[in-house]
């Protein structure tokens, strides 16, 4: 069972990789007519994610060491699906909270200090650049009590709320307390993918934070490598 569970997920991580590889490269936003926010953070346009804004003259190579904030899960909307019935009682108890909070550190862990090769900070500082994410919406769409009582990721989803997962982030030069990025997403697993049951619902929210990790270190990695071949930082 396991087994087939992750040969799933990692088909969707493969096709998803592959689609952000050959969709447009995301570029910034220049000009009169730039849409900008917070002074001086531009829009990306062909973001791989729904909304992103950078700062034009963030260099990943001025930072000799990230730091991950815990995942803040104060504040997580219930979105129901559009056919939940009015009855219907969803609730996120303290073990659902947990778990997405350590499912997210152990991703981000991975992905960054793992395969990416950063340096962990331990504290804010000169040189460290400050990541911090929120969790602002899950969308259930199986009916309460149906995956023994949590409702981590749902077991299938039929449409745009059902199986949603959102976040919002930012990117903090530690050192001077500027914000260098923010970022807005909503995303779920292919419903076709998805899995009837508590394990499946508890893997389908590891796929999607492993998903937004990957994505986070290669859009950095491709920065590194942009200015490589070009001098140009975006």
């Amino acid at each position: 069972m396991y087994r087939f569970i992750r040969t799933k997920l990692l088909f969707i991580s493969l096709s998803l990789l592959l689609f952000a590889c050959a969709v447009p490269q995301p570029a910034v936003q220049t000009g009169a007519d730039s849409e900008v926010i917070d002074g001086n953070l531009h829009r990306v346009d062909n973001a791989a994610v729904t909304e992103a804004y950078v700062d034009p003259g963030f260099d990943i190579d001025n930072y000799e060491k990230i730091l991950i904030e815990p995942l803040d899960v104060s504040r997580i909307a219930l979105i129901n699906p559009d056919y939940s019935r009015s009855d219907s009682n969803w609730q996120l108890n303290e073990k659902d909270r947990v778990y997405l909070a350590q499912r997210y550190r152990t991703s981000m862990i991975k992905n960054f200090f793992g395969l990416g090769g950063y340096t962990a900070a331990l504290q804010p500082g000169q040189g460290v650049l400050r990541i911090q994410v929120a969790l602002t919406q899950v969308g259930p769409s199986n009916s309460p009590g149906r995956t023994a009582g949590s409702i981590i990721m749902p077991a299938r989803s039929s449409t745009s709320s059902g199986g949603a997962i959102g976040i919002v982030g930012i990117v903090e030069d530690s050192g001077t307390g500027n914000v260098v990025a923010r970022f807005v997403d909503v995303r779920q697993c292919p419903s076709n993918w998805a899995l009837s049951n508590e394990l499946g619902n508890r893997e389908e929210a590891k796929f999607l934070f492993e998903s937004w990790a990957r994505l986070f270190v290669f859009r950095m990695q491709e920065n590194r490598k942009k200015k490589r071949e070009t001098g140009k930082v975006w």
